[in-house]
C-alpha cells in the first residue's frame, strides 16, 4: 500500500536549539491547479505535525510552500 499526500506548511514554531515544530495541512480549493484538485478530492482536510531537530531540514522549509508526504507500510 502506498499513499501520497500534498500538504502546505502552515506554521513553524521555533523552540530554540534547532528544535522546531512544523504544522502541515491539506487544503481544498476548486480553483487550484489540476494536481491540487486531485489531491484535495481524496484528502480534503487533515493536519500533520512533526518536531524536527535538524538544521539541514530547517534550511529547506518555508511557510506557504507545499510538500509531498509519501506513506507506505513499514515492514
Amino acid at each position: 500500500m502506498s499513499v501520497r499526500a500534498k500538504m502546505r506548511l502552515r506554521s513553524i514554531t521555533d523552540y530554540g536549539n534547532d528544535n522546531k515544530d512544523y504544522l502541515f495541512g491539506c487544503e481544498y480549493d476548486e480553483k487550484l491547479i489540476k494536481e491540487d484538485v486531485t489531491f484535495s478530492k481524496w484528502t480534503p482536510s487533515g493536519e500533520f505535525k512533526v518536531n524536527v531537530n535538524n538544521p539541514a531540514v530547517h534550511e529547506q522549509m518555508e511557510v506557504g510552500k507545499t510538500y509531498y508526504f509519501d506513506i507506505s507500510e513499514a515492514e
